[in-house]
């Protein structure tokens, strides 16, 4: 019979400012994992990764807003991995918000703006290893037009 044991510990804070104008966000985390195997690993189950996510929103001028966000993903190289794997993934967009009612958003973004995301992803636990790629859509330009309704569209009875 094998028995595995994990243990993992997660550190989580998040810094926040919201101004009139300005908001920004900052969410570091630290994981620290130790795992084994009662019928013999073939690492030594430790792990180290840091995550940092970065977003900022500034609304500029003439109902037009500017939002960025950035993700730094590091997991350092193991006794069962000999490279590590930083990643940082940048997103960012500007839009316009136009018409009396402010209903309609014009909306340019773009995603993975530096050109990192690479689908891959790796665990180690005791006499576990692990990686895996996955398909995704690389750097993209998307143009956007969002039309809010707003109101109330339930017919009245007329009395």
């Amino acid at each position: 019979m094998n028995e595995n044991v994990n243990n993992s510990i997660n550190i989580r804070p998040r810094f926040s400012y919201y101004g009139d104008k300005v908001q920004i966000q900052y969410n570091p985390s630290v994981t620290f994992s130790n795992s084994r195997s009662s019928i013999g690993s073939i690492n030594n189950g430790k792990n180290f990764s840091h995550n940092h996510d970065i977003s900022g929103n500034i609304e500029l001028p003439y109902n037009t807003e500017f939002n960025t966000s950035i993700s730094l993903s590091y997991q350092p190289a193991n006794s069962s991995f000999s490279t590590p794997v930083n990643i940082a993934l940048w997103n960012a967009y500007l839009s316009k918000k136009m018409l009396k009612s402010q209903g309609l958003e014009l909306k340019v973004s773009i995603s993975d703006i530096l050109a990192e995301k690479i689908g891959y992803n790796r665990y180690v636990g005791g006499n576990n290893i692990s990686e895996y790629t996955n398909s995704f859509i690389p750097r993209y330009v998307l143009i956007g037009i969002t039309y809010n309704l707003t109101g109330n569209f339930v017919k009245q009875d007329k009395k």
